[in-house]
């Protein structure tokens, strides 16, 4: 099948006791930093329309944005001891910097181009540590993992440490767990309906809409279409992988 993928409804979050912080009137802004930079790399402060270089300790807030160059590498500093590194090519954006009367953190940032690794510190039970992207929403809870948003509108995910537990937003249609070291690569095709899953790293289960687990080893794939469940191992005999064409109605 060919044309751009694109990852659909997707939430990507660490199960380790995820909470959920409820919008409060009460809360105190907090900052992020810039404490490296390389290369060309420029912010937008909230409410301007003007890209100006970015600096050195430059103090970020909510609706602040940066953006990376080809040539351009930066490195946010949070105020809880986390890390951000974004790679060339990068669109960011800090959507919600902020802490409640009881110390209940909200850390909402947005990715909409590149690529990002984060170091998360260990954040208290009911608060909020999250990237938005234009097709993913990532929750973590202390633990470290890159995600990147491929030209092809896929998405790569790794646990560079601790666990990940990646579904579909609002179902269960499919649900997988990576544990460090593991990587998955999520390709949805809006037009199609076809939804697939392929181990880049590490062997573990994905369950799909036919809620039937099916074990991935590095270079496997599960494609799913209509709720039926096709795999295609990582070197399959010429022929023998099924064109994503036929694999029945789409999954909606």
């Amino acid at each position: 099948m060919k044309g751009t993928w694109g990852v659909g409804s997707l939430v990507f979050f660490v199960v380790m006791g995820l909470g959920v912080n409820p919008a409060s009137a009460d809360r105190t802004p907090r900052q992020a930093q810039i404490a490296s930079l390389e290369g060309t790399v420029e912010w937008q402060q909230a409410g301007s329309d003007t890209w100006q270089p970015a600096t050195l300790e430059l103090q970020l807030a909510s609706g602040d944005k940066v953006r990376t160059g080809q040539d351009g590498q930066a490195g946010l500093s949070l105020d809880d001891g986390s890390s951000i590194a974004l790679e060339p090519g990068s669109e960011f954006v800090i959507q919600s910097l902020s802490e409640d009367i009881i110390g209940q953190s909200e850390s909402i940032f947005g990715l909409w181009a590149g690529k990002l690794t984060a170091q998360v510190m260990p954040i208290s039970e009911g608060s909020v540590f999250q990237f938005e992207t234009p097709t993913t929403t990532v929750n973590v809870v202390g633990t470290t993992l890159t995600i990147t948003i491929n030209p092809d509108g896929s998405v790569t995910v790794k646990s560079d440490e601790g666990t990940l537990e990646l579904s579909r937003e609002g179902d269960n249609r499919m649900r997988l767990t990576l544990e460090t070291g593991e990587q998955a690569l999520v390709e949805y095709d809006p037009g199609t309906g076809v939804l697939r899953v392929t181990s880049v790293s590490g062997t573990f289960d994905v369950v799909g809409p036919d809620d039937v687990p099916i074990t991935l080893a590095s270079g496997d794939t599960a494609i799913w279409s209509g709720g039926a469940a096709t795999f295609i191992p990582g070197t399959p005999p010429v022929g023998d992988a099924p064109a994503a064409e036929t694999l029945g109605e789409p999954v909606t």
